[in-house]
């Protein structure tokens, strides 16, 4: 396999690893780019039927998104071995701008998002019924990432602005939450 990294060593090892290797992958890219990687991601076969469900509930994707991400996972469940190859991670960079306002400091809150997607599903595998409740824990991350950074009320302020109510919904949830667990 060409590119492909092996998932092993303990679980903490096996995610250190595999986020090493996920960061450098990222590249910001320009709206119409970033249109036709989205487009390309979501021709995937495992995601055609996805895409179908999506465009039934709501023409979410017409409006822009800010990343997106594609990779392939191998599985040996004999040998119990897992390898990811074709990581590439596209940060839609117009996106992070708001009229005259620039937001590209929450980037790297995007960015923390993919990975963290990519690596549930190069930790477990391909499973239907996990793709919103990993998308879900990646916006909870993204958003913790931001508390800890002191850039909370920009990161709402930002997807209030610029998402859809569904999506905004999901960054609150996840601030809701996480502002009242006990550390």
């Amino acid at each position: 396999m060409i590119d492909a990294h092996e998932i092993i060593g303990t679980p903490l090892e096996a995610k250190i690893s595999f986020y090493e290797l996920a960061k450098p992958k990222v590249r910001i890219v320009s709206r119409e780019e970033y249109s036709r990687f989205e487009s390309a991601v979501f021709d995937h076969p495992l995601l055609r039927g996805l895409k179908r469900l999506i465009w039934k509930i709501g023409p979410v994707f017409l409006s822009p998104t800010s990343a997106a991400f594609k990779m392939d996972v191998h599985e040996n469940k004999s040998a119990c071995r897992k390898w990811v190859s074709g990581l590439d991670i596209r940060v839609n960079g117009d996106f992070f701008h708001y009229g005259d306002d620039d937001f590209t400091d929450l980037i790297p809150n995007a960015v923390e998002h993919e990975i963290s997607e990519m690596w549930m599903l190069a930790k477990k595998g391909y499973q239907p019924g996990d793709v919103e409740v990993n998308h879900l824990l990646a916006r909870r991350k993204q958003v913790r990432m931001a508390m800890e950074e002191g850039k909370a009320d920009r990161l709402l302020g930002f997807y209030r602005l610029k998402a859809s109510k569904e999506d905004f919904d999901e960054f609150q949830q996840a601030f809701d939450t996480l502002s009242t667990r006990k550390t």
